[in-house]
């Protein structure tokens, strides 16, 4: 599988969710199906134009495939929530992204992805700023992972630097006014990533930073994929003179 950092490895800005109010006003807890039926993620117009293009192909490449859909946050996360649930919550988990796109078929993901294409005339800017930020963290967790032999699968760490700021997403696409949890970030990652059975290792992550594990294993990881990314752009400012 060949992923976005390089290397190889085997529309309404505020939506209302109405049961998620209501529970609140009732004083009960948001269930796993209130965060299952929130509204589709916007997907960045330049995979749904490469997805395009694989599709007109006589042989499709499953390798840029896959690419493709985990370059964009968006795309990767209306991929896992098709895959919980045409396989069910507890079989999807242990499916990578290409067996998904092979099983299911590339018309049905492409479906998926293309239900809210991400416009950047009526967007709001923290959904670019979101999607290309969890891409740089999730290519610096790749390269940790790859520069460390046995700390981590590649694999496993671009996925849960791809998906560490899930708890964001209510914030940047007006999800919270119908989110109880909203105000506490990492408890609302940690719920996504349980309702739409993604791998053990994201959940994993947000259970860490719940814990305030600052020495956990993911959590490190991605605290320190920050870290580099901070001093990348610090040294990209200090060359272009500012």
């Amino acid at each position: 599988m060949t992923l976005p950092g390089g290397g190889t490895v085997p529309s309404r800005k505020v939506v209302e969710i109405g049961p998620a109010r209501q529970r609140l006003a009732a004083g009960q807890a948001v269930r796993p199906d209130d965060i299952r039926s929130f509204p589709d993620l916007p997907v960045l117009p330049e995979t749904l134009l490469g997805m395009e293009l694989q599709i007109r192909k006589r042989a499709a490449d499953l390798n840029e495939i896959t690419r493709l859909i985990l370059s964009d946050l968006g795309a990767a996360l209306q991929i896992m929530r098709l895959a919980s649930r045409e396989y069910g919550h507890a079989e999807s988990k242990a499916r990578p992204v290409e067996e998904i796109v092979a099983d299911i078929g590339l018309e049905a993901c492409l479906e998926a992805m293309a239900r809210r294409p991400a416009r950047r005339s009526a967007e709001q800017p923290a959904v670019f700023e979101t999607w290309a930020h969890s891409r740089k963290i999730a290519e610096l967790c790749f390269e940790i992972a790859q520069s460390a032999p046995g700390s981590a699968h590649p694999a496993d760490a671009y996925l849960v630097g791809l998906f560490h700021a899930l708890g964001s997403l209510p914030g940047v696409l007006g999800w919270e006014r119908g989110l109880p949890i909203a105000a506490n970030p990492t408890l609302v990652g940690l719920r996504i990533a349980e309702a739409w059975a993604f791998p053990a290792c994201v959940v994993e992550f947000f259970t860490e930073r719940r814990k305030r594990q600052p020495s956990g294993h993911w959590v490190g990881m991605v605290d320190h994929a920050h870290k580099l990314a901070a001093l990348s752009s610090t040294r990209l400012h200090t060359v272009n003179g500012f």
